[in-house]
């Protein structure tokens, strides 16, 4: 599963998710700098979610089933500012997120 709760993405997605929330995440800024994300996306700054702890802090967004192909073409698109976590989601369904590489870590396995 991805969780696409950041910005818009031109990817194909098989069918229309559904919602939930991501628990102890924050959704921030992140100014873009890379020629290639400004031509492909359009837009000089994109959301970014990290992780905060915080159990007051909660990001809205979806779920898309995606094949593992999929996931591999979307962390090719996906810079250095970006890392993929895998993440449980408030429904307890578990998924993968691209959160700021920059930020904290989620302490678990």
């Amino acid at each position: 599963l991805h969780l696409s709760i950041r910005r818009q993405r031109q990817m194909c997605i098989r069918d229309s998710g559904q919602t939930d929330q991501l628990p102890g995440y924050r959704l921030g800024q992140l100014r873009i700098t890379d020629p290639m994300v400004l031509a492909t996306s359009g837009q000089p700054v994109h959301l970014m979610v990290s992780y905060s702890g915080e159990a007051g802090d909660v990001v809205e967004g979806m779920v898309f089933a995606v094949s593992r192909d999929e996931l591999l073409n979307a962390d090719t698109y996906e810079v250095a500012d970006y890392r993929r976590e895998r993440v449980t989601l408030a429904s307890g369904l578990v998924a993968w997120v691209y959160v700021d590489a920059r930020g904290a870590r989620r302490p678990g396995p």
